[in-house]
């Protein structure tokens, strides 16, 4: 678990499940949120630039597709509830014509917009923005993986495949759900769903699909 922006008040209700309220304030700071195999929480955010597996393809690939779609947003604006920043965290909401100073910003280009009461200081809307501006570029790279049966690999892995056919089918890859399989016909076998890493986004307007089978 890592710390996320500061938050000096946040209502739980039950109008929302534990999980919703946690992967709320996942999203918020732009962090993963997921249960290990050995039942422990992971609440952090990704990075990971260097692979934890390896799988070869011919070998352990039977079959790769990767897609990657135009980012819709290249900047990110969070908006809190009041400048709290300037008059400390402990003040009550209240409201001023120009909140320039207070807001967090990421990135330069197409902007989305985020109000978000629980922020209030520029410190923790600048962390939010910053870790909302990061997930958005991983999602335009996903893609999915069916490899020969491999029961190590786990939830949050970042993977590599080698000897691909053609160079977009390589690099790392965030392992984001692990399904696993047996049966008379195909035997043991692994599917693998997956996010790009953050880096070599596609650019704006751009839309591919790369596919091969081992």
């Amino acid at each position: 678990v890592e710390d996320g922006p500061d938050l000096p008040f946040y209502a739980v209700t039950d109008a929302a499940s534990a999980h919703e309220h946690c992967r709320a304030l996942a999203e918020r700071a732009g962090f993963d949120l997921y249960i290990t195999t050995e039942g422990k929480l992971t609440f952090a955010a990704f990075s990971k630039a260097a692979p934890d597996r390896t799988f070869t393809y011919g070998q352990d690939v039977l079959s790769l597709a990767v897609t990657t779609v135009p980012q819709a947003f290249d900047r990110v604006e969070v908006w809190g509830e009041s400048p709290a920043s300037s008059e400390g965290i402990e003040t009550a909401s209240w409201l001023v014509r120009d909140f320039s100073s207070s807001l967090g910003s990421a990135g330069s280009g197409a902007l989305l917009r985020i109000s978000d009461p629980a922020i209030r200081t520029r410190d923790a809307a600048q962390a939010s923005a910053k870790g909302r501006l990061a997930n958005l570029v991983r999602r335009t790279t996903f893609g999915v993986a069916v490899v020969l049966g491999n029961a190590e690999v786990a939830l949050g892995d970042a993977v590599k495949f080698l000897q691909t056919p053609d160079d977009r089918l390589g690099g790392v890859f965030q392992v984001k759900r692990v399904t696993h399989r047996f049966d008379k016909v195909n035997g043991f076998i692994t599917q693998l769903e997956l996010w790009g890493c953050g880096s070599g986004a596609p650019p704006r307007g751009a839309a591919a699909r790369w596919r091969g089978w081992a």
